[in-house]
């Protein structure tokens, strides 16, 4: 399947800086064993768009961990993908 920039950066609901962000704090809401080295953080409220956005991640060799966030209740993958609006912001560190 294709799944190009355009349509994984339309089908996440939230996405945050990760690494140096103080997530680790914040631990327990995620599943023992999630690492907080990625760059960026990648929230989808189905399964159907993770997985859209998997392959994404794997057509272009990006990659990832995928994780549950109990906190909001939505899949999370944690990527070395970068989306635009957040290049500009990790240059500047």
């Amino acid at each position: 399947m294709l799944v190009t920039k355009t349509d994984f950066e339309s089908i996440y609901s939230t996405s945050m800086l990760w690494k140096g962000q103080g997530w680790e704090v914040q631990k327990d809401r995620f599943p023992e064993g999630t690492s907080f080295h990625w760059p960026c953080a990648y929230w989808f409220e189905s399964r159907s768009d993770m997985v859209i956005a998997r392959q994404f991640l794997e057509n272009y060799g990006f990659e990832y961990q995928q994780v549950f966030d109990g906190v909001m209740d939505e899949w999370l993958i944690l990527s070395d993908y970068v989306a635009d609006i957040w290049v500009s912001e990790l240059a500047a560190k």
